[in-house]
């Protein structure tokens, strides 16, 4: 079986073509937000689409998929589109999120819109039985973070324009070593300095401590909550490593444009004093860092996209 999402399920495709002629035994394509309409997948390739209605890019190639829904025959193409719930004011372009796709995806499977989609689901299930052996490669742009594993997300509170489930996975997912994340709005100080807060479980905290890593969090996450008004956020870290250590940081604009980075570190009696010395060796007092307006603007890639 051969799968993938957008870009990746045309490769995919392509590869089953060239695999299939080359006689190798591939017996089912699955792709998501892909156009297939104009790709001959041969016969013998069982082959399930998923399209999100106003997703654009599975209608680039100006064809619709042809539907061949003949489970007892050698050629079988099962496209499913869905229409999944939208945010007030949201894009189209949150219509071809990976993240998108694996929600409408579960759905599927959860509940299978018809009888020929529930067969090929069934025809799926040996593929990801017991004993599987996981590789998992990512491409990586310069600039960007390294590709990670999605996390949960639990969502407190939100507003009509505030900042939306999705939105939030697609920066928080990519953060290497998390388990969990709590996020909800919050208020500090004045009742107009609107901050987000999110309670994180990690791994280890020694990647947040680096000056660079943090810019990169912030980066992806000041980029949201700028599009919706939101003067900063606020992170809340305790790692499985270490209990009885809690570190935070509060990231605000001041009216002069320039952020503001508090971080301070809450120690318990869980806490082990040999891990204190070993992540702060200089204590654990509040430590105030100004930083320029432009700090965490995004970073461009090579081809300066």
């Amino acid at each position: 079986m051969l799968a993938g999402f957008s870009l990746g399920g045309m490769v995919a495709a392509q590869v089953a073509v060239r695999a299939h002629a080359a006689g190798f035994a591939v017996t089912h394509l699955v792709v998501a937000g892909t156009p297939l309409g104009r790709l001959p997948v041969p016969a013998g390739i069982r082959t399930l689409a998923v399209e999100h209605v106003l997703d654009l890019v599975p209608r680039i190639d100006g064809r619709e998929n042809p539907v061949r829904l003949d489970l007892h025959g050698s050629r079988v193409l099962v496209t499913v589109k869905a229409g999944p719930a939208l945010a007030p004011g949201f894009r189209l372009g949150a219509l071809h999120q990976a993240t998108a796709y694996a929600d409408t995806a579960g759905a599927i499977e959860a509940d299978p819109p018809g009888d020929a989609v529930a067969a090929l689901l069934g025809e799926l299930r040996p593929f990801f039985g017991p004993g599987q052996r996981v590789h998992d490669r990512a491409a990586l742009r310069v600039g960007s973070l390294t590709a990670q594993a999605a996390v949960p997300l639990y969502l407190h509170s939100t507003v009509d324009e505030g900042i939306t489930r999705g939105a939030l996975r697609q920066s928080l997912r990519r953060l290497a070593g998390v388990y969990a994340v709590d996020v909800y709005q919050s208020r500090g100080g004045l009742a107009t300095t609107i901050l987000w807060s999110a309670d994180v479980l990690v791994r280890a905290l020694e990647p947040w401590l680096a000056p660079t890593r943090r810019a990169a969090v912030y980066r992806g996450l000041l980029s949201l909550l700028g599009r919706r008004r939101a003067v900063g956020i606020h992170l809340r870290l305790q790692a499985r490593e270490t209990p009885g250590l809690t570190w935070e940081a509060t990231l605000q604009r001041m009216p002069d444009g320039r952020w503001r980075e508090t971080i301070d570190v809450i120690v318990d009696d869980r806490a082990r004093p040999e891990a204190v010395s070993r992540l702060f060796p200089d204590g654990v007092r509040t430590r105030v860092v100004l930083h320029r307006p432009d700090a965490f603007e995004p970073v461009l890639d090579a081809a300066g996209v």
